[in-house]
């Protein structure tokens, strides 16, 4: 049964997106256009907080072993946008999440609400380094 929704943005009655993804790295890529092959209004929140920010190239990534991170991920965001027109990226952060009567709520950094049937966590882990004198400076870098 074909649906009567647009293919672009939210559900236009209720101003809700099917997905909601917090975090823009590798897994909420993954998830933002796996997402669109199949036609769901997504949001993407990225936060510009990456684990890899300390490094200076990406490796083991197929086809982009010792790229830029940032290059890489820039890629990546323009050629999921490029082809699924139905996934939207906003350059911010979600500050609180809440879920109530089966839609969930995302206020971002600037206080705009969005609203989605389902929401996928993407937003990665954070390293913690050991207190041993130059490891910091080197993480990402020479280790």
């Amino acid at each position: 049964m074909a649906s009567s929704r647009p293919l672009q943005g939210p559900d236009p009655l209720r101003n809700v997106f099917d997905v909601l993804i917090l975090g823009a790295g590798p897994a909420g890529l993954s998830a933002a256009l796996s997402l669109g092959r199949v036609m769901r209004s997504v949001v993407v929140f990225d936060s510009h907080q990456y684990r890899n920010e300390a490094s200076d190239h990406v490796h083991t990534l197929p086809l982009h072993d010792d790229e830029n991170p940032a290059v890489v991920r820039a890629n990546m965001k323009q050629e999921i946008v490029k082809k699924y027109r139905t996934i939207t990226f906003t350059e911010t952060a979600a500050m609180t999440v809440k879920e109530e009567a089966g839609v969930f709520e995302v206020m971002d950094q600037s206080e705009k609400l969005w609203k989605g049937r389902k929401l996928i966590l993407t937003t990665g882990c954070h390293d913690i380094l050991p207190d041993i004198p130059g490891f910091k400076q080197g993480w990402g870098k020479t280790m």
